[in-house]
Order: C-alpha cells, then structure tokens, then sequence
C-alpha cells in the first residue's frame, strides 16, 4: 500500500493575500556602490522583514531573485549579504511561507507571457506541496527593487497571467525604493 504524505492528507490553507518581493537586495549589491543606495537598500531590508513579521498563515510571501540560479548558489556560498537579509526574512514566516523564485528567464517581466505563465504555475506547485492553495481571488502585493523598472514590470507580468483579478493587483510604493 502506498503511503499518502500528510500535506496531501490536510486540507490546503486558501490564500488571500500574495506578497511579491521583486529582487530585494539589487540597490545595495548591484547599484550601491556607485549611487550610494546601500543605506537605501538596508532600510528596504528592515521594511521587508516587518512585512514577514506580520504574514498571518493564509498568506504568502514570493521572492524573485535578481540573480540567475547558478549566481545565487555562489552569492548563497559566499553569504551574499542579501542572501542573509533574505534568510532573516525566511526566518521571521512560518515554514514554508516563504518562495524563493530564482530563473533564467525573467519571471513575471511582462515581455513575455510564456515566461509569466511559467512562473505562476512555478509558484502555485511549490505552494500547493507546502500545503497551500492560491486562489485566483487573492490580493497580489507588489513590492521591492526598483520601483520604475522591475517592480513595474512584475506588476505587469502578473497582470499579464490573467489568472488574479485585475483589481487585487497592487504596487505598494511604501516599501520601493520610492519610499
């Protein structure tokens, strides 16, 4: 007789709420040393893990990576000083509250559905094996690094899926580095 691992046996927790941290730590590894964003980008840091603080568990938090998978590996290695942030932050959830997304391609850029569709359904199957369902009623929260370029283009890209309602889709600017 086969055996049924507990997740499937538990009723799936119905998300409400999906906060997508769009490449926390891009001002401060990629851009600090030559614009001065490092302070910016730790203040950032502190406002990110405020929100993970707060996750109540029918809600989740997704991080999208501003790094190919073979460089976060070698940041991870290294202890990347976002890598650490981002751990902090894993740290502040529930188990399994939190999706690291790493990709080659550019997830939820808005270029290009294909990619968007990927992503989303990445994210729901990592979601459904920890126990989650996410439901196309949930609020998407959209939030991270920077504000005029990636964080535009997330917002596009989920909009592009057409799987949340268009509504539910938000940019909370407060916790950009347009803050």
């Amino acid at each position: 007789m086969e055996k049924i691992s507990n997740i499937e046996n538990k009723e799936k927790i119905k998300i409400t709420k999906m906060h997508v941290l769009v490449h926390p730590g891009y001002l401060e590894d990629v851009t600090g040393k030559e614009t001065g964003n490092i302070a910016k980008g730790q203040a950032l840091f502190e406002k990110y893990k405020k929100v993970a603080q707060n996750l109540p568990k029918n809600e989740i938090m997704v991080i999208l990576i501003h790094n190919r998978p073979e460089r976060f590996r070698k940041d991870f290695k290294e202890g990347a000083n976002y890598v650490k942030n981002i751990k902090l932050i894993q740290q502040e959830t529930q188990p399994n509250q939190v999706i690291i997304l790493t990709s080659n391609t550019v997830p939820f850029s808005g270029a290009d559905e294909r990619y968007d569709n990927e992503a989303l359904e990445k994210i729901k199957s990592i979601a459904q094996n920890r126990g989650y369902e996410i439901s196309s009623e949930a609020e998407v929260d959209v939030f991270g690094e920077t504000h005029d370029e990636c964080v535009q283009e997330a917002f596009m890209g989920i909009k592009n899926t057409g799987f949340f309602k268009t509504e539910n889709i938000h940019i909370v600017k407060e916790l950009t580095d347009k803050f």
